[in-house]
């Protein structure tokens, strides 16, 4: 199976022409330094690789590398506000309250210490707030109201006629 990208991956991961390069090398029998030199990454990085994506028996081969090494890439996990709509209300409630996210992160490990899913860091807050998971109502305004006639401030006067 060829794995084929749709997104080129980031220059710092080891692309399929690095992999290739290795695997000449390595079959020319040149040291892992001088490889990694030739495709511009660290010595470590290169045993790193070689280890991590060899086959059983021992053998580089870049293809069966790549295809591994992007099968075991991370894949996206879901967001813990976008899985538990619950606790997205919850903390939306909590933050138009003026409630802080390290408060409501604290709040909720206090009041569901048995259910870890809902214990999540004020980091993970801001990037639901940031993502737009989590929607936070405005809080309301105070009327700001004359304290001695009791109209709101920038309103028509009752008793003028117009």
């Amino acid at each position: 199976m060829t794995v084929v990208e749709r997104i080129p991956i980031s220059s710092r991961y080891f692309s399929q022409d690095d992999r290739i390069e290795i695997g000449d090398g390595l079959a020319a029998g040149e040291a892992v330094k001088g490889i990694a030199v030739r495709i511009g990454k660290s010595f470590q990085s290169v045993y790193r690789e070689i280890a991590r994506n060899r086959k059983a028996d021992g053998t580089y081969q870049p293809w069966f590398a790549h295809n591994r090494a992007h099968v075991q890439r991370k894949r996206p996990k879901i967001r813990v506000f976008e899985e538990v709509p619950a606790l997205r209300s919850i903390v939306a409630v909590k933050l138009a309250k003026r409630w802080s996210p390290d408060q409501i992160s604290r709040w909720l490990r206090r009041r569901d210490p048995g259910t870890p899913r809902w214990h999540v860091c004020p980091e993970t807050i801001y990037d639901g707030v940031y993502r737009g998971l989590i929607v936070v109502a405005p809080p309301r305004r105070a009327c700001a109201r004359d304290a001695r006639t009791g109209t709101v401030a920038g309103a028509a006067d009752p008793k003028t006629v117009h």
